[in-house]
C-alpha cells in the first residue's frame, strides 16, 4: 500500500481502473476535499491492481476499504491478492439498490468477508409533517468546546465498525458550524442530535438520548428543533439499521420512509 498524497493521484488511479471495460463498479465516493483532508493526515493508502484499485482509510482500530474496479472479476482478483496484517480488521460499505449491490457483495463473501449488517436509507416524505419546535424546549446549539464530550458519547453508544463515527476534529468542526444540537442536565450532556447539511439537503447522522433520560421526551425536543432549523431544506435523509425495529416506526412517525438504497456492511478479521 502506498500513501495517497493528493486527490488528483487517486482520480488518476480510478480512471485507469475504469478504462478496460464497461462493467465498472465502485464504493469510493469521497469528495476531493475529503480526500485531500485524509491525505494530509497520512490516513489514506492505495494499491493498484490490473483493472482495479483498492483504497484503505486508516481508522483508529481498523481500516475502511474502498474499491474501484473495471468489473466484478477484477475486484475478486484484487481482494484475493490483498494482504491483511495479523490482528487487522477491514470494513467495507457497499451502497446502492439491493439488486445492484448483490453481485459485488458476493465478491466480498468469496474473499472471506462476513456480512455484518444492512442499513436502510430513509427520506422524509413531506417537510410539513413534523410538529413545530418549542422555543422553550431547552435545546441549544453545541459549541466547539463540547466536541470532546460529544465524541466520547458517540464512541460509547454506537458501533465503531458500522456507524462511521467521525474523528474528534470532524466533530469539533460540526459543533463550530452549528450542526449539533444538545440538551443538558445542568453541566452534563443528556441528549444530542448530530446532522449535516448541504444546500437544500440535510441528513441527521446520530440521535442519542443517554439511558437515564429516555423517558423525558428529550429525543422529541431535539428532532423538532432540527426540523425547525432546517425548515428550508427539501430533502431529509437518515440511515438506520434494518434490524432496528424500535427506531424505524419512530422515524416513520416523523414522516420518513425507506427508499430503495441500502448500505451492506462487510467485515473481515484476520
Amino acid at each position: 500500500m502506498n500513501a495517497v498524497r493528493k486527490a488528483a493521484d487517486l482520480r488518476h488511479m480510478i480512471g485507469m481502473a475504469r478504462a478496460p471495460s464497461s462493467g465498472f463498479g465502485t464504493n469510493l465516493f469521497l469528495t476531493d476535499a475529503a480526500t485531500e483532508r485524509l491525505a494530509s493526515t497520512g490516513s489514506l493508502f492505495a494499491r493498484e491492481f490490473e483493472g482495479a484499485v483498492i483504497v484503505l482509510r486508516r481508522e483508529p482500530c481498523f481500516d475502511r476499504l474502498y474499491y474501484a474496479a473495471a468489473d466484478l472479476g477484477r475486484l475478486e482478483s484484487a481482494l484475493a491478492q490483498l494482504d491483511l496484517t495479523a490482528g487487522g480488521v477491514l470494513v467495507s460499505d457497499l451502497v446502492g439498490r439491493k439488486d445492484e449491490v448483490a453481485p459485488w457483495a458476493a465478491a466480498f463473501t468469496n474473499a472471506g468477508f462476513s456480512n455484518s449488517t444492512t442499513i436502510l436509507r430513509m427520506q422524509r416524505a413531506q417537510a410539513g409533517q413534523a410538529p413545530a419546535a418549542d422555543t422553550d424546549s431547552g435545546v441549544e446549539v453545541a459549541r466547539a468546546g463540547d466536541a470532546e464530550q460529544i465524541h466520547a458519547a458517540l464512541l460509547a453508544n454506537f458501533d465503531v465498525y458500522i456507524d462511521q463515527l467521525p474523528p474528534l476534529e470532524e466533530t469539533r468542526e460540526a459543533a463550530a458550524s452549528g450542526t449539533i444540537l444538545l440538551l443538558r442536565d445542568g453541566s452534563r450532556m443528556a441528549a444530542l442530535l448530530y446532522y449535516d447539511r448541504a444546500g437544500l439537503s440535510t441528513r441527521f447522522r446520530y440521535w442519542l438520548v443517554l439511558p437515564e433520560y429516555r423517558t423525558k421526551g428529550y429525543g422529541d425536543r431535539l428532532i423538532r428543533r432540527y426540523f425547525h432549523d432546517c425548515a428550508e431544506c427539501r430533502r431529509f435523509l437518515l440511515w438506520v439499521h434494518e434490524s432496528n425495529s424500535r427506531a424505524i416506526p419512530i422515524y416513520r412517525w416523523y414522516g420518513y420512509k425507506a427508499d430503495s438504497i441500502v448500505d451492506v456492511v462487510f467485515i473481515k478479521r484476520q
